[in-house]
């Protein structure tokens, strides 16, 4: 996946400001229900991989 595929599967709501977003909130209210460890992986690899994208971006 490139730079601009995982950029464009960025929530539109991580852009807002911290003061009217809790990332860890989100993330907890999006998650999978019931939980499984599948489904939580697939949700830890995409975020990890945003934000890593989200770093190089940063820093270009």
């Amino acid at each position: 996946m490139n730079i601009v595929q995982v950029l464009k599967e960025i929530d539109h709501i991580y852009f807002s400001p911290p003061s009217e977003f809790d990332a860890a909130r989100h993330a907890l209210e999006t998650a999978p229900s019931p939980p499984d460890c599948e489904a939580i992986e697939r949700m830890f690899t995409k975020l990890k991989r945003q934000q890593q994208v989200g770093r190089h971006v940063q820093w270009v």
